[in-house]
């Protein structure tokens, strides 16, 4: 228990040998392990124990929103009014929805089988200075090919804003960093940010850069950056593709 809150945690398993371990506090994800040869690797970073996710201070592996990454000077205006968020990040940033985020949330569960778990949190008008009640459900699912297959949505009633995600960190070499991970992107832009890390509304191109990831090479560095993704709105592509060092376990993430 939290605050006297009941957290508990759900594991699913497929077909193909794949196993993850979802908690309800934040909708996270604590573990994902994936067949690799005649064993299996896990390939996601979490703490082994409740307390770490009650801080997190890094958001391992939970559902962040209502609004993913940060707002700068913790404000917005929409449709002609300005509305002030709680800072949580230097106090000149709202990060990752608030201090009480969703990821700080227990979630319901709303529907359990054996590969796939829905989860689902309720956001009152004026949670952490967002306007409007937000219903917010997230889905996760186990296919044959060990994939993982995360599916969010939330509605409101008033316009707000919402950009749902999870945050799991992943790495392909159990006990080691990502440094020498090979990564590809599919993005021949980036947008350049400030000071405190937000976006200065320029487009540039990756041509040139360290951000240039459109041929697989080594991560080597650290880079919080946003990239700019190829494709149609609405196309599902592969935005991503990373393989571990040792070329037995290859991550593709695809998005619409």
């Amino acid at each position: 228990e939290i605050e006297g809150t009941r957290v508990e945690e759900i594991v699913l398993r497929s077909t193909g040998g794949a196993t993850a371990s979802i908690f309800t506090i934040g909708a996270a994800i604590r573990d994902l392990r994936v067949p690799v040869g005649d064993g299996s690797r896990r390939v996601v970073l979490g703490y082994e124990t409740i307390a770490g996710y009650r801080d997190n201070p890094h958001h391992l592996g939970v559902m962040v929103g209502r609004c993913a990454n940060r707002i700068g000077g913790g404000r917005f205006r929409l449709d002609g009014r300005e509305h002030r968020l709680i800072c949580n990040e230097a106090d000149r940033t709202t990060l990752h929805g608030g201090p009480k985020g969703f990821g700080k949330r227990i979630w319901r569960i709303v529907e359990a089988e054996a590969d796939t778990v829905e989860l689902a949190l309720t956001s009152e008008d004026g949670d952490q200075g967002f306007p409007g009640r937000a219903e917010v459900r997230c889905r996760y699912r186990l296919t044959e090919a060990a994939t993982l297959e995360i599916t969010a949505q939330g509605t409101t009633d008033a316009p707000t804003p919402m950009n749902l995600t999870n945050h799991a960190y992943f790495t392909l070499d159990e006990g080691g960093d990502c440094r020498a991970h090979r990564l590809r992107i599919a993005a021949d832009h980036y947008t350049p940010v400030d000071a405190a890390l937000i976006p200065t509304g320029a487009v540039a191109p990756v041509a040139g850069t360290a951000l240039d990831f459109r041929d697989a090479r080594p991560i080597g560095e650290d880079y919080d950056v946003p990239f700019v993704l190829d494709g149609a709105p609405g196309e599902m592509i592969e935005a991503a593709r990373v393989v571990s060092p040792d070329g037995r376990l290859a991550l593709e993430v695809l998005t619409d």
